[in-house]
């Protein structure tokens, strides 16, 4: 008795304190009760203020992606057709989540007024014609086999390769795809519109924006190296986008030199194009540690980009994704002829790591 008797003592000299600080701060008395039940238990034992758990970190993942899966919406790749320059341009969008995603994805190819609209601003359009309707779509062993109705055959015809590869490359970024068989109205076609061929799956010929070297042998078909490397694409509005295009090279021995010394030549087959890294940048040394971390030595002429803070951040990622198309890297470090160059001209650092943009094109 009393013990309880102390307890209880105890508990009120702790409160009448508490509660002439708050009369003093000019609290609220009704939040007396609030503040004591944080600090103690029913019997009047001491808790331990417990912090809330920290969020478990997603790495690869942009707070826009977060913020989408909290919101119940996928993020995916779409390829729509830039207006006149012949090429595929990516554009990452957000749709509600569904089971067949990728049936949505190609549905969001079709024209219709608001889409177009939508895609306008960026110089882009739809991929597939009004009225394109998806009768069925079945995966099975990496073949994504697609019935459309006859409406899909309305496109331009001289536009056909750069429609084909729209499609492709908007499902291969599901791992379950590997190419792409089409009928219209439930038969198989001989050829498309523009000639293509049609009887045979749709697979790597139709790489993104790709690029075939005049010096390959078209014999050796295994004779070849394929890279992906990143230019850039300034849209109506001002946005810049990404743009991957695939080489098709004559066989290298080091894919990922290969890859970065293409992308130093900048484009050059497809006007609309261009690249923020300086014309007379060389290419000196480059290697991959056992952590994926790739190193890559330039000449200092990198150094004479004058784009701008913003301008310097495209450059960056134009290597970064170049050299991340490859499986080995996971981030990039930037160095340069001259090795006490901590930062690019305009404050980009070159002392850590750089990621890759987790999204492609975003708007």
């Amino acid at each position: 008795m009393f013990t309880k008797s102390f307890k209880i003592i105890t508990v009120l000299l702790l409160i009448i304190p508490v509660l002439f600080l708050l009369v003093m701060a000019g609290g609220e008395i009704q939040e007396l009760p609030r503040i004591a039940s944080r600090w103690f238990g029913e019997e009047g034992e001491k808790k331990s203020p417990v912090p809330p758990a920290p969020e478990k970190e997603q790495p690869g993942k942009s707070q826009v992606e977060e913020i989408l899966e909290e919101e119940e919406f996928h993020l995916v790749t779409l390829y729509y057709l830039h207006q006149d320059k012949g090429f595929v341009v990516p554009l990452t969008r957000k749709i509600p989540r569904v089971e067949g995603i990728a049936r949505k994805c190609l549905e969001e190819l079709v024209d219709r007024p608001e889409l177009r609209e939508e895609l306008d601003v960026y110089g882009i359009s739809p991929s597939l014609p009004a009225g394109t309707e998806i009768n069925g779509l079945h995966i099975e062993d990496g073949v994504a086999k697609i019935d459309f109705n006859s409406s899909f055959l309305n496109y331009d015809k001289e536009k056909e390769r750069l429609i084909l590869n729209s499609m492709l490359c908007t499902l291969k970024q599901f791992s379950s795809v590997d190419s792409l068989k089409i009928l219209v109205e439930g038969s198989e076609l001989e050829k498309f519109p523009g000639g293509t061929p049609a009887r045979v799956a749709l697979g790597q010929e139709y790489r993104v924006n790709m690029e075939v070297s005049e010096k390959l042998n078209e014999e050796g078909e295994e004779d070849y190296t394929e890279v992906t490397v990143f230019f850039l694409y300034r849209a109506p509005d001002g946005s810049n986008f990404y743009i991957p295009v695939t080489r098709v090279l004559e066989k290298q021995e080091n894919e990922l030199k290969a890859s970065m010394q293409e992308l130093l030549k900048g484009p050059r087959k497809r006007p609309g194009l261009f690249s923020n890294i300086p014309s007379d940048t060389s290419l000196l040394n480059l290697k991959v540690d056992e952590e994926g971390l790739a190193m890559v030595k330039f000449t200092n002429e990198l150094m004479n980009f004058r784009g701008g803070r913003k301008g310097e951040e495209l450059l960056v990622n134009q290597v970064v994704l170049t050299l991340a198309a490859h499986p080995l890297v996971e981030g990039v470090k930037l160095r340069l002829e001259e090795g006490e160059i901590d930062q690019l001209p305009y404050g980009t650092d070159l002392t850590s790591p750089h990621l890759p943009p987790s999204v492609l094109n975003y708007y």
